[in-house]
């Protein structure tokens, strides 16, 4: 890029997150109850790990879940991240936890192709089957919320993790050495109205949290889904990039090739 940089930082205008949305469990309404203790404690990935390697512990038998894949899946690679922090609270090293949580994954197709797939998955399973071999799924709340309104006849709990991690939206202005003025005062001007009201309308209007007005605007949505929406959450703090890769390597060596026939 001849010495300049490929991203424009210098204003908030130019580079900031514009909206958002927390990584959930889903589960259904019958199994919330007997399931809400695993994904409400304070390591909850610890928890699920002593359930799968204990064998028949659900009233229902055997704990079963999804997770999406996590090599081009936010969610995905964000649980991984989650996993390993559990692990450590646990003194279990990372690839033997891995390993024996991974005895819980239920890793069809809709999983190794990504978050979108396997929630559409999930959803089409509850509303044409009654139910999923998947006891709960890692999901985004922007997809609960929206499938909460488009299905109102679905019975679905979200579960948020005492550590909350976000998905976030993020917008950036360009550098070019080359750079058409014209094109870069329309993309400025683009970014300002992603603050405006309107835009933030738009973006609540798609069940994400705005990020430029208060989030208890949310407030209407929590009133009208009826599936354990809440405004307030403990954030988690994002793992770096350098562990996630780590914990990926980890993954791809020691539980894929053992879930991939």
């Amino acid at each position: 890029h001849s010495g300049r940089a490929l991203v424009a930082t210098s204003s908030a205008d130019e580079d900031f997150i514009f909206a958002e949305t927390p990584i959930v469990f889903l589960t259904t309404v019958e199994k919330a109850a007997e399931l809400s203790g695993l994904f409400t404690g304070e390591h909850p990935w610890n928890q699920i790990r002593t359930r799968v390697t204990q064998g028949d512990v659900m009233s229902w038998g055997k704990l079963r879940y999804s997770v999406a894949n996590p090599v081009g899946s936010a969610s995905g690679l964000t649980t991984l991240g989650m996993m390993a922090a559990d692990s450590s609270s646990a003194n279990t090293p990372l690839p033997s936890f891995l390993k024996e949580i991974s005895k819980g994954l239920f890793y069809d197709d809709a999983a190794q192709r990504g978050s979108s797939a396997l929630f559409e998955a999930y959803l089409s399973e509850l509303i044409s089957q009654g139910g999923s071999p998947r006891d709960f799924i890692v999901t985004y709340e922007s997809n609960v919320l929206r499938a909460a309104h488009e299905h109102p006849e679905l019975q679905v709990r979200l579960f948020y993790p005492s550590q909350t991690p976000f998905a976030m939206h993020r917008i950036c202005l360009l550098e070019s050495a080359g750079a058409d003025m014209a094109r870069r005062k329309v993309a400025a001007a683009f970014l300002k109205f992603l603050k405006t009201p309107e835009a933030q309308r738009i973006v609540m209007d798609n069940y994400l949290h705005p990020r430029f007005v208060p989030d208890t605007v949310m407030d209407s949505v929590k009133d009208s889904a009826g599936v354990g929406f809440r405004t307030t959450k403990a954030r988690a703090s994002l793992t770096s990039y350098n562990t996630s890769m780590n914990v990926l390597q980890l993954w791809n060596e020691k539980v894929a090739p053992t879930l991939i026939k």
